[in-house]
């Protein structure tokens, strides 16, 4: 018989079902979407986690290619239109992008901290790079105290001076390089709105 919601205690099906509403009332396991060839393209498996090039898939979408490049998509052709890829999280979490290999599944990481509202720049297992809710741009420090703070081996105890834009500090010698070519000239150049070439 049929109806608009059919519920089942176990189904087998040869052949093709369709169906606008089925419930499926006990375990159930996807024998996959066939990709018209001699294989298993798309798996749903008994948590509900989707695997396309995968029959054991370990997270909710796990796209696998064990032959070439996995991509992913995202593309509007329609005139002004955007492609977006959306990271919600909890107030209280991360929304994240992880790189990883088959050495370190997360040896790097962009981070967006909704808690502190700052974003994190992790490379090679470690975080390098911060920008916090103000702006202030941290290399080498997670607490950057100016519009760009560079922090090499930990902090010098400084207090900066009101006004500061670029902090560099360390807690050996610190240096500042300004390089140019044989045939140039390195300058460190002082100006203000009313002489932009006051002194060097």
């Amino acid at each position: 018989s049929t109806t608009d919601s059919p519920t089942f205690d176990g189904l087998d099906v040869t052949g093709t079902i369709t169906s606008d509403g089925l419930t499926v009332d006990g375990a159930f396991t996807s024998l996959g979407i066939d990709d018209n060839a001699s294989s298993t393209a798309v798996t749903i498996d008994s948590s509900g986690n989707v695997g396309i090039g995968t029959s054991s898939p370990s997270v909710e979408l796990h796209i696998q290619n064990t032959s070439g490049d996995a991509d992913v998509q995202i593309e509007s052709t329609s005139a002004g239109g955007d492609a977006r890829l959306n990271l919600y999280s909890n107030s209280a979490g991360n929304s994240q992008i992880r790189f990883g290999d088959e050495v370190t599944v997360n040896v790097g990481s962009l981070t967006y901290n909704h808690v502190d509202n700052s974003m994190g720049f992790r490379v090679s297992s470690g975080e390098k790079m911060r920008i916090d809710s103000s702006g202030n741009v941290g290399i080498g420090t997670s607490a950057p105290l100016e519009p760009l703070h560079v922090q090499e081996g930990g902090s010098s105890g400084i207090t900066p001076r009101a006004g500061t834009i670029a902090l560099i500090e360390g807690v050996g010698n610190t240096k500042v390089s300004i390089a140019s070519g044989t045939a140039s000239t390195g300058e460190l150049l002082f100006g203000s709105s009313a002489d932009n070439d006051a002194g060097r």
